[in-house]
């Protein structure tokens, strides 16, 4: 073996145990090449003279193996993980509340609609919506984080005050400060206000609002009876409250209905926000057919409920909607 070939041997020896297991490209090794020439050929200009050839071979091989160290340790690094922002609460202020409430620990179904003028009026039965203007129950104010709210029955007044907290855009905590006066039985000490967490409705939340007072989905049944479609419905996804009452004599299967959009807000006379109302007919097969009045388009739905969810799919012949998509989940509010 010539000293050449003999000095070549020995360079790709080095550079073999100088990378340690890091890969080298063919480009990586020509250019260990080109360089181990021209560090010789310095040595020839006295650049490196004195210095043996396989001590040029492996300062050239180190060169380009830390190259190449350096660029899989970059890649091979793993990327930093996110650090999780904790979302910040929004600020407890009059705007927050206004809105359809539903209390979670009351023992009956109710709603509550708070309007930007500062009252607020209690939903208990589907007939309330019917109501061409909204019931001035209680009106509120917030002093700091307490909120006050004042009621009257007759010519007796009531107060109240509860701490309240905000826990995200959709929900926010009441707790019963002791103080107010007694006034109506479900006002003081009324169980929904004391420790209560409270679910937005309206505006729609970012996730389905889901209450206690849903029970099981599992099993859907085809709307047969007006029982079954009879009381105040959430349209999720949209900011429209149905309501159903069963008060047309002599019929088991025609009840009138009213949508109300908004409720929070009225007209500029002071009445609800009223999309439409109409009779509702329960058909064979579970089909719903809402009739708006002075009108001949008809809503068509294919139903199947259990007592606080029904399944609205539109059906075929169906003239637009009540709101919310072809498929749609109502949920019950009372």
């Amino acid at each position: 073996m010539t000293a050449l070939k003999e000095t070549e041997a020995r360079v790709a020896w080095a550079l073999k145990h100088v990378a340690a297991g890091v890969e080298v490209s063919d480009a990586d090794q020509r250019r260990v090449e080109d360089q181990y020439r021209e560090l010789l050929a310095s040595g020839r200009r006295g650049l490196w003279r004195g210095r043996r050839p396989l001590t040029l071979a492996v300062a050239a091989a180190c060169m380009v193996v830390a190259v190449a160290l350096a660029a899989v340790l970059l890649i091979g690094r793993p990327a930093p993980r996110p650090v999780p922002v904790k979302p910040v609460p929004p600020t407890l202020t009059s705007a927050y509340l206004v809105g359809v409430w539903q209390p979670m620990e009351y023992p009956k179904p109710k709603v509550l609609v708070i309007a930007a003028d500062g009252r607020f009026e209690e939903l208990t039965d589907p007939s309330d919506l019917f109501r061409p203007e909204p019931r001035d129950d209680y009106s509120f104010s917030l002093q700091g984080s307490t909120l006050v709210a004042t009621g009257a029955l007759g010519n007796v007044r009531c107060t109240g005050s509860w701490r309240t907290t905000v826990i995200d855009h959709d929900r926010f905590q009441t707790q019963w400060t002791g103080k107010g006066t007694p006034c109506l039985d479900d006002w003081h000490p009324s169980p929904w206000w004391v420790d209560s967490e409270m679910l937005r409705l309206v505006p729609p939340p970012a996730a389905p609002p889901i209450s206690k007072f849903l029970g099981s989905t599992t099993t859907l049944d085809q709307v047969r009876w007006l029982s079954s479609i009879r009381g105040t419905w959430l349209l999720t996804g949209t900011d429209r409250l149905l309501a159903v009452v069963d008060d047309i004599q002599g019929s088991a299967t025609r009840a009138h209905y009213i949508v109300v959009e908004r409720p929070q807000e009225t007209t500029a006379t002071g009445r609800r926000l009223v999309a439409e109302r109409g009779v509702v007919t329960i058909e064979p097969g579970g089909v719903l057919v809402f009739e708006p009045e002075g009108g001949t388009c008809p809503r068509r739905y294919a139903a199947r409920a259990e007592f606080s969810t029904l399944e609205a799919r539109l059906a075929a012949g169906s003239c637009g909607r009540l709101g919310g998509g072809i498929l749609a989940s109502w949920i019950r509010l009372n």
